[in-house]
C-alpha cells in the first residue's frame, strides 16, 4: 500500500509521491474538492473537478504519476485504478475521514 520514508517523499502502490496532510491546504485543491462534493453539479462537472483536485495535488508529476500507474497496469489507466491509487493516498496521509 504505501509508506513514507523517514525523509523523501511518500510511496503509494510504488509509486513516489510528494503530497504531506499540508497539501491539502491549498486554495485549488479545497476548491476542487468542494466542486467535487457539489450536489447540485453533474457527472461531467464532478469529473472535471476530480481531474482539476490531480493537477493541484500533484503538480509537475501527475503525468509522470498517471504514466507510472498505466505501466502498473499493463499500458491501460482506469479511472477505478487511478480512485483506488487516490485513495490509498489519503490513507497514507491520514486525510480520509
Amino acid at each position: 500500500m504505501a509508506a513514507r520514508a523517514k525523509s523523501g517523499p511518500l510511496t503509494v502502490d510504488g509509486i513516489e509521491v510528494d503530497v504531506t496532510p499540508e497539501s491539502f491546504d491549498d486554495i485549488d485543491v479545497v476548491e476542487a474538492i468542494a466542486d467535487g462534493n457539489d450536489p447540485a453539479a453533474d457527472e461531467n462537472a464532478q469529473n472535471a473537478a476530480l481531474f482539476r483536485l490531480f493537477r493541484a495535488l500533484f503538480g509537475p508529476d501527475y503525468q509522470r504519476i498517471k504514466r507510472e500507474l498505466r505501466a502498473k497496469n499493463g499500458g491501460r489507466l482506469t479511472t477505478a485504478q487511478m480512485a483506488e491509487f487516490f485513495n490509498h493516498l489519503l490513507e497514507a496521509v491520514g486525510a480520509k475521514n
